[in-house]
């Protein structure tokens, strides 16, 4: 089911270098070889053109272009025909965050779970993503992906089988006895949410129960604009479990982890209803361009 990783060029202005730097060691997927390299000709990819560069409109002083590390990128052929590329190697152990090579052989955490994150191996035993969500830049088709699953619960289908396959790799079961809990919207709204319809598709595959244990005791804002120290206190102590689990493993779905503030808050009030263990399963890992370089997987453009 796995296909050559692509070459993809990513485009952003000098906004997108933002986020901490950090660093951590492989899991178990394994690097692939030599594949057909996908370059962009304007928005999408084209599998068979040769390699060029998009040069997107001006809208930035600063307009900076990069490059994927192929080998970096295990990938995943979906249903659907389209090659997922997954969370590049290695990755932190808790947080799935893209970690430079070397640290394999250290801590197998990146910089921020080895400082300490929300996620720390206990109350959220760690999380498994299907691939990375690059914001603010152009050339990286699953961003539109995630984007249409968080905003409306688009391709939920698709990625819930792109995580299938990853927990797989990962040696990661969804036992019968488990529980698929999504994580619940900050604010009402009349469409689907993301984690909602991911954990929905995620049962289907599986066999799992969905529960809607879980909701907000105070009014909480949308995290996409806070700091994370600020999307730390919105959050801390705001959920609820309205089920209990005696022992059940469960497993939190949402769309994209960011800092890990919401799916801690999650595991933390599940494991007060009993929940025997606590795994995250998102869609997309946040990571800024700056991690990406940090970690090595990918590369400036020379001009």
């Amino acid at each position: 089911m796995t296909d050559k990783p692509a070459r993809t060029v990513l485009v952003c202005s000098g906004k997108c270098l933002r986020g901490k730097v950090g660093g951590a060691t492989p899991r178990s997927l394994q690097d692939r070889g030599p594949r057909r390299r996908p370059t962009i000709e304007g928005n999408t990819l084209s599998p068979n053109s040769s390699a060029k560069r998009y040069a997107p409109p001006r809208r930035s002083a600063i307009v900076s272009s990069y490059v994927t590390v192929d080998e970096r990128f295990p990938t995943f052929k979906r249903r659907d025909g389209i090659t997922q590329m997954l969370v590049p190697v290695p990755h932190c152990d808790l947080c799935f965050k893209p970690i430079p090579k070397g640290f394999a052989k250290t801590t197998g955490l990146c910089a921020d779970c080895y400082a300490g994150s929300p996620i720390d191996g206990e109350i959220l035993e760690g999380v498994i993503a299907a691939t990375v969500y690059i914001p603010k830049v152009t050339g990286y088709t699953h961003n539109d992906e995630i984007l249409g699953l968080k905003d409306s619960g688009d391709f939920a289908d698709q990625y819930a089988e792109v995580l299938q396959y990853v927990c797989m790799q990962e040696g990661v079961r969804l036992p019968r006895s488990g529980v698929i809990v999504p994580i619940p919207r900050t604010t009402p709204r009349a469409s689907l949410s993301g984690p909602q319809a991911l954990a929905d598709a995620l049962s289907l595959r599986s066999g799992l129960p969905v529960r809607g244990a879980l909701s907000f005791i105070r009014q909480v804002q949308r995290q996409r604009k806070l700091s994370g120290i600020e999307r730390e206190k919105n959050v801390e102590n705001s959920m609820v479990c309205d089920q209990h689990f005696e022992g059940k493993p469960v497993f939190l779905v949402d769309d994209v982890l960011t800092t890990g503030n919401t799916l801690h808050e999650g595991a933390r009030a599940v494991k007060a209803a009993g929940a025997g263990s606590v795994l995250g399963l998102v869609a997309g890992r946040d990571a800024g361009i700056s991690s990406l370089l940090y970690a090595g997987v990918i590369t400036v453009v020379e001009d």
